[in-house]
């Protein structure tokens, strides 16, 4: 419960960190919450935490920034994004390194922000002992 109470803060505390047309912070969170925050997920408990901190602080970011963020917190993401989660939720053995370089060629860095995000919370997932990752 103190993890949770923390959590509202942390996010908060990312939404907007770094610069460009969508921050390094939010991208970020973007890729944690593809994978976190999915129907079945454990973590998806934590859902009221990233909308609650993402919504206290959307002022702190760009526009199209806030929307992505918005959009995410409703699993509402890019294709590419979609079937790269879908790949690690089935645990298909199947190459997923086109679906890594597309997301990889979104924005200047965006794209691996993403990626970063997507790999903490495969990471979390792991380490909490959950049974989505291998």
């Amino acid at each position: 419960n103190k993890r949770y109470q923390a959590l509202t803060h942390i996010v908060s505390q990312f939404v907007g960190l770094g610069i460009g047309l969508t921050p390094s912070g939010d991208d970020y969170l973007v890729g944690l919450m593809a994978f976190l925050l999915l129907k079945h997920h454990p973590a998806n408990s934590c859902y009221p935490s990233f909308y609650q901190g993402i919504s206290q602080s959307k002022a702190n970011t760009t526009p199209i920034s806030a929307i992505t963020l918005e959009k995410a917190l409703n699993q509402e993401y890019r294709e590419n994004m979609h079937q790269l989660i879908q790949c690690l939720v089935d645990g298909r053995e199947t190459n997923i390194y086109p679906q890594i370089l597309e997301i990889l060629n979104i924005g200047s860095s965006s794209g691996c922000d993403m990626l970063f995000g997507i790999r903490d919370a495969l990471f979390l997932t792991h380490y909490f002992g959950e049974t989505h990752v291998d």
